[in-house]
């Protein structure tokens, strides 16, 4: 165990898999506390996290390797991300040799708001100026382009992106169903098997039809 004390496992000694896809850069160290426990450093193995530290208990095996797994739950601390993913389960385990050798298997679970499958929405919100608050496609275009007389900067990426979301809108909710958000990071879109566009649903679609549902806040 003294060759294990602050092990750090090479690329070419390493054999890690993640429930997400794993970063070619990604890198581990095992830290021996004493010879039942220890701590796994993960550099950049965990999506969003350039290193995270996770304390392990250490079994050695008949063979001389090392098995040994933990877990550590992180909490987000940004505000802003806070509403949307609340924490996240860090779990590792796997196996080490005396001479460095590893396998090393990391997953991740997401807890929060925006774990979970989220329906296609079918209707326009607009705010008390006609403006698009919200839909099912928001298209956000900018541009500095002003008339002649340098008046109304904007106001063509405004007209833009106000059309852009509507017609878009309207295709949308009939090629998408639903969006889901799974807890080891992965997005997984539903499209619908057949979807019938033609071009009168897409004038309508200019002029706020489309068979989508218009509100106002």
């Amino acid at each position: 165990m003294e060759k294990t004390a602050t092990q750090a496992i090479t690329a070419e000694n390493l054999s890690l898999t993640t429930n997400i896809p794993n970063n070619p850069d990604a890198s581990v160290r095992l830290i021996m506390s004493d010879a039942q426990s220890g701590v796994i450093a993960l550099s950049k193995a965990v999506r969003g996290m350039d290193e995270v530290e996770v304390n392990v208990n250490v079994t050695e095996q008949s063979d001389g390797s090392f098995k040994f797994q933990g877990e550590k739950n992180i909490e987000t601390t940004t505000k802003a991300m806070t509403d949307l993913i609340s924490s996240t389960t860090v779990r590792v385990e796997g196996t080490i040799t005396l001479d460095g050798k590893a396998e090393v298997a990391v997953t991740t679970a997401a807890t929060g708001n925006l774990v979970k499958k989220w329906n296609m929405c079918d209707n326009f919100v607009f705010d008390k100026k006609s403006k698009i608050a919200h839909a099912p496609f928001m298209l956000n275009w900018v541009s500095p382009y002003a008339d002649a007389d340098g008046q109304n900067a904007g106001l063509a990426a405004e007209n833009i992106q106000h059309m852009g979301s509507i017609i878009v809108s309207g295709i949308m909710v009939k090629l998408l169903k639903d969006v889901e958000f799974k807890a080891d990071g992965s997005i997984v879109a539903n499209y619908a098997k057949d979807a019938e566009i033609n071009q009168d649903e897409i004038i309508s679609g200019i002029f706020g039809g489309g068979g989508l549902l218009l509100q106002r806040i």
